[in-house]
């Protein structure tokens, strides 16, 4: 009763955070997500809601989610006729508390006395909290590597590999393997549980371990087959059409990637965690204990795979947020590690306690500056996108091609057919983005009649254009807002 009662009080302090940015948002009169990468997942489960299947917006069925998983748990909302935007900001919040209790039972198999201080940033780190209330899979997918850390570094299971039945390895492997459903990126953490788990049981269960991997190799399987059946290819469209339309990022220097891409996670406490961090992992190393260490060897390679092949730091970075359980994890044992070992000396345990002050007071004002922040980004994605995307829908003709780049709102709100220049749904878009064809030649061949950009998106292609409507407002900090260009009329005619 007292652990249930104890679970219960985590859920509550983890709807905290996420009220202080929905007060925020709503007392600015919005109402919403803050990507609208968020609403090609409502999109999608709508579609799957209705009996339509993988299709979007009417178009031919596409491997256009990124996350399948997180796709199918908004379908209830839509069986229920509950609101998208209240269902998705419920998973989140639920998901933030599920997050902090996994990183909570793996901090305390580290031998921390004080473990359940890890809360205080699980619930409270404004990007996990933002990453919540996204409507994103962001936070589906922390959960999953707090869950594998939690499982196998290191091992749950005893040790020597007793009264370990045949049905828990296999269940444990069709849970690891279930990761690439949440991100494909999941592959990478696969390997490191798939070497943990080889390290610590391979001797005393070498004849059963055979199951685990069986459980590992099915969920991945199933995912392969599924995208195949889509376009002959193994991975979502993501995939391959991020990579073309960020390649330029990928000739900067390859360490300058690296350093740069984490750096919008160090907006909050994790700056001062950082000493803590690096502690952690020379301790465990001391203390001879190689899986606990093998989460940050993960975080790293996580970080090295995105500069290598998608170096993007926008959206606060929210690429990078899954390894932020791993870096807060070894940051409370670092400082309860060393403060134990300062005990006797000054100077070390005052700069060690102003540390650790110095990330508790973090956590409390960039959670403010998080909610602020949420509001800023909802109210871009209200005035320009979803704004934008309820005025085609009452203004043009009901056949309409809409050509854009960002889909999300607009397939879910517009009830329009959609050209998507950005590739998420159609990977036909790969010649536009790669420069094989110009946008006046791809557009013409889908036939498209409007086109909804912002202004300096294709500058040179719309120069001398008068759009049919704009977005009433300039977002904060840009110069450019949405605009809604008649394609076959305005543009053409007036080259």
């Amino acid at each position: 009763m007292k652990k249930i009662l104890a679970y219960l009080g985590i859920f509550f302090a983890g709807s905290i955070g996420p009220l202080i940015f929905l007060f925020l948002e709503k007392k600015n009169g919005l109402w919403g997500y803050p990507l609208d990468d968020a609403w090609i997942h409502q999109t999608y489960a709508r579609a799957l809601a209705d009996g339509l299947g993988w299709s979007y917006a009417g178009s031919p069925p596409s491997t256009g989610s990124t996350s399948p998983l997180w796709t199918l748990l908004q379908i209830p909302s839509f069986w229920l006729h509950l609101p998208a935007i209240a269902w998705g900001y419920g998973l989140g919040i639920l998901l933030l508390s599920l997050n902090a209790i996994l990183l909570m039972l793996w901090v305390r198999k580290l031998q921390v006395k004080h473990y359940y201080i890890v809360l205080i940033f699980a619930l409270g780190e404004w990007h996990l909290v933002w990453a919540g209330l996204s409507g994103m899979e962001t936070l589906l997918f922390c959960c999953w590597v707090s869950l594998m850390i939690y499982l196998f570094f290191p091992l749950t299971l005893p040790p020597d590999g007793s009264a370990v039945s045949a049905g828990s390895l296999l269940l444990m492997g069709i849970l690891s393997g279930a990761g690439i459903w949440i991100r494909p990126e999941a592959l990478l953490l696969l390997l490191y549980v798939c070497g943990s788990i080889m390290i610590q049981l391979y001797i005393p269960m070498k004849r059963k371990l055979w199951l685990f991997f069986l459980g590992c190799f099915l969920p991945t399987v199933l995912y392969f087959w599924f995208n195949f059946g889509f376009d002959g290819r193994l991975f979502p469209n993501t995939f391959y059409v991020k990579s073309a339309e960020y390649s330029i990022w990928t000739t900067q220097n390859i360490f300058l990637r690296f350093f740069q891409s984490w750096v919008p996670l160090l907006a909050g406490p994790v700056v001062a965690l950082i000493p803590f961090l690096v502690a952690a992992v020379i301790l465990l190393i001391r203390y001879r204990k190689f899986p606990a260490v093998l989460p940050f060897a993960w975080a790293l390679s996580h970080i090295l795979l995105y500069a290598i092949r998608l170096p993007a730091t926008y959206q606060h970075g929210r690429y990078f947020l899954p390894v932020l359980p791993v870096l807060i994890g070894y940051g409370v044992y670092g400082y309860f590690a060393l403060k134990e070992k300062a005990l006797h000396w000054f100077i070390p345990r005052v700069a060690i306690r102003a540390l650790w002050g110095s990330a508790l007071l973090l956590t409390g004002i960039f959670l403010f500056i998080g909610a602020a922040q949420f509001t800023a980004d909802v109210r871009f994605i209200q005035t320009n996108m979803v704004e934008m995307s309820l005025w085609i829908r009452e203004n043009t003709p009901a056949g309409s091609v809409i050509a854009a780049h960002d889909i999300g709102a607009l397939g879910f709100w517009s009830n329009r057919r959609i050209v998507d220049l950005g590739g998420v749904t159609d990977l036909d878009a790969l010649a536009l983005l790669s420069g094989k064809t110009d946008l006046q030649n791809y557009l013409s061949m889908k036939q498209t009649d409007l086109l909804m950009t912002f202004e300096d998106t294709y500058p040179h292609e719309l120069e001398g254009c008068i759009p049919l409507h704009a977005a009433d407002e300039i977002p904060p900090l840009l110069a450019e807002r949405m605009m809604l260009f008649d394609w076959r009329l305005g543009c053409s005619n007036q080259r």
